[in-house]
């Protein structure tokens, strides 16, 4: 196809609604069409492959980018996959209970958490992963396997000194209290450059799909970025090469069909 693009899609408020966790029926239709067309489909997501919701696979994708292009899948095969020692997991773990800080930590197969979270945000993750059937692990037991995490913190909490240990890894907002650990140098954007050059296309041809802050190094990366309407940070919209409506106002469909990409 003389016109091909990839398409990047973040998952969380983008395809699917936080509040639903479902994914509009427009939406859906919109990937179908632009699928038909010969466009390439691509989630690009923080989640690691572990924690991907079955729904997603039933979309037509191509391909996965997980973990903040840690691990990279196309056509149900492995084509990349970084994580972390042993040692530098129980490292990290250990950092974040010197800084009293709580955490969940992702991995391609499994993800970990402690039994005993003392802040709330953790608990309410966690407890969502275990109702929704994922594969679990603690972080007490003697062998541990992860390729990023997630660390909450407050009051009583020395994000500061947590934040000069880890130099390694770059440190998302996600909110207050609230980061992303990516280990440095992988991100969303390295993930993107790695499909597009598999697949021998121009980041050119690239157009990715976002709405918050672990988004802003994929949505700076390339031309074509779309930031969905319901994104709550406004400065980024105002690097966005096209805002959308919100995901529950068609934003997707509207998006696609506006870009001329269906």
């Amino acid at each position: 196809m003389e016109n091909k693009k990839i398409l990047f899609f973040d998952i969380d408020g983008t395809l699917t609604d936080e509040q639903t966790h479902t994914v509009p029926d427009s939406c859906k239709v919109a990937l179908l069409k632009a699928k038909e067309k010969g466009h390439i489909l691509i989630v690009n997501t923080g989640r690691p492959f572990s924690i991907l919701d079955s729904y997603l696979f039933d979309l037509g994708f191509d391909g996965f980018v997980c973990g903040c292009g840690t691990n990279i899948y196309f056509k149900d095969e492995e084509l990349f996959h970084f994580t972390l020692t042993s040692k530098r997991c129980k490292e990290l773990v250990e950092s974040t209970r010197k800084y009293k800080l709580d955490g969940v930590f992702e991995g391609r197969n499994i993800i970990y958490f402690t039994d005993n979270h003392r802040i709330e945000k953790a608990k309410i993750i966690s407890t969502s992963l275990q109702s929704r059937g994922f594969k679990v692990g603690n972080l007490e037991d003697e062998i541990i396997d992860f390729d990023k995490g997630v660390v909450f913190f407050d009051e009583q909490s020395d994000y500061e000194s947590f934040a000069k240990e880890v130099t390694d890894f770059d440190c998302i907002e996600r909110g207050p209290g609230f980061r992303e650990l990516v280990p440095a140098p992988y991100s969303k954007a390295t993930g993107i450059q790695f499909i597009a050059d598999y697949l021998g296309i121009s980041v050119d041809d690239c157009y990715v799909f976002g709405d918050s802050n672990n988004d802003l190094a994929m949505l700076k990366y390339v031309k074509h970025s779309v930031v969905m309407g319901n994104a709550e940070d406004p400065s980024l919209k105002e690097l966005a090469y096209f805002v959308t409506k919100d995901i529950n106002d068609d934003g997707i469909a509207y998006a696609l069909e506006q870009l001329k990409i269906i």
